[in-house]
C-alpha cells in the first residue's frame, strides 16, 4: 500500500512544492477550488487503490498544512487573504496545523499498519514543512526527521531501498536543492532522507508536466 499511497498523493505533493515559489496565481477562492479538485482526484485514486478513507483524510491533513505553509512563505500578493481561510480551516475546522501535524504524526508512529500514511508526513518534512518549528528557523526538526526516517526505513521492503551508488534524476536534484530544509544533520539522517527522495524522483518525473500545466492554468485565470 506504500506505493499506492504515493501515487494517490503525488499531484498534491508536486503542486505544494510549486506553490512555494509562485507569484502569479488566481484569486484565493479560485485557487482554493482548483486545489479542491486536486484533492478530489487524490481521493479517487486512493479509492481505486482500496486505501481506507481515514488514511486518505490523515494524509490530506498533512498536505493541507504543507500547502498552507508554502503559500504563506510565497511572494503571492494574495497570501494574506488565503490565510484568512486556509485549507486546514476549510477541511478540518482548525487553524493550528503547525502543531497538529506533529501530534498526528506521533500517533501514526505508534500504528505500524499505517506506515504508508506516515511516509506522506515524512515527505512533507523533507520537502521543507516546518510547522511549529518555523519560528526557530527549523531548529529541532533534525532529530524528528531522524526518528521518523529510522521508523520508515525499518518498514520499507528491500526492493525500495536506494543503492548507495544510485543517483537522482536532474529534475529531482533541483527540487531537493530548492525545497529540502537546510539543517545540520548526521550522515545517518541524510541516508534516511534519501529514501524519501527516491520516491520524490518518481513523483517529479511522472507528474512534473501535469503540475506545470496546473500552475499555468492557475496563472491564466488570474485577472490582469
Amino acid at each position: 500500500m506504500i506505493e499506492q499511497m504515493y501515487w494517490a498523493c503525488a499531484d498534491a505533493l508536486t503542486l505544494a512544492t510549486q506553490l512555494g515559489a509562485a507569484r502569479d496565481l488566481p484569486p484565493a477562492d479560485v485557487l482554493s477550488q482548483r486545489i479542491s479538485g486536486v484533492f478530489d482526484q487524490m481521493a479517487d485514486k486512493a479509492r481505486g487503490a482500496r486505501i481506507p478513507d481515514e488514511d486518505v483524510m490523515e494524509a490530506k491533513y498533512a498536505l493541507c498544512a504543507f500547502i498552507d505553509e508554502q503559500i504563506l512563505r510565497s511572494e503571492w500578493p494574495g497570501r494574506q487573504q488565503w490565510m484568512s481561510r486556509p485549507l486546514q480551516l476549510m477541511y478540518f475546522n482548525e487553524n493550528t496545523a503547525g502543531e497538529g501535524f506533529f501530534a498526528r504524526m506521533d500517533r501514526l508512529e505508534a500504528q505500524p499498519q499505517r506506515v504508508h500514511v506516515l511516509q506522506i508526513y515524512f515527505l512533507c518534512l523533507t520537502l521543507g514543512f516546518q510547522g511549529q518549528y518555523a519560528v526557530r528557523g527549523g531548529e529541532g526538526l533534525a532529530p524528528i526527521i531522524e526518528r521518523v526516517g529510522a521508523r520508515l526505513s525499518r518498514s520499507l521492503p528491500r526492493s525500495d531501498q536506494l543503492s548507495p551508488h544510485g543517483e537522482l534524476a536532474g529534475g529531482a536534484r533541483s527540487v531537493v536543492r530548492r525545497e529540502a530544509p537546510i539543517v545540520a544533520v548526521s550522515v545517518a539522517v541524510i541516508g534516511l532522507a534519501v529514501v524519501a527522495f527516491v520516491v520524490l524522483r518518481v513523483i517529479v518525473s511522472t507528474n512534473a508536466d501535469s503540475a506545470a500545466k496546473s500552475m499555468q492554468n492557475f496563472a491564466q485565470t488570474s485577472p490582469k
